[in-house]
């Protein structure tokens, strides 16, 4: 897995992964564009998961073909639902 490195003084030894990096940036387009970025629970992030593998709409296991997410980052967030009605909003 590609390793992205924070070379600041501070942060000298602090890793991040690519999941992480894509969450933050999904915190900072939610943020602006003004949606809610509080996540849910790793037992409902989970089960969303879970609700997605069964999809015939996931692509490659990645992507959902109707609305075009990355489902691992979609599931995580408690103001998303799915667009095929398998997992709701939870606010």
């Amino acid at each position: 897995m590609w390793l992205f490195s924070i070379s600041c003084e501070k942060a000298k030894s602090n890793t991040l992964k690519n999941d992480q990096i894509m969450s933050l940036l999904i915190d900072v387009v939610k943020g602006f564009k003004g949606q809610p970025t509080d996540k849910v629970d790793a037992v409902t992030k989970q089960w969303r998961l879970e609700k997605c593998r069964d999809c015939p709409h996931l692509v490659f296991g990645l992507n959902c073909n109707l609305c075009g997410c990355f489902v691992s980052d979609k599931t995580n967030y408690k103001g998303e639902q799915c667009p095929d009605g398998r997992w709701g909003t939870e606010l």
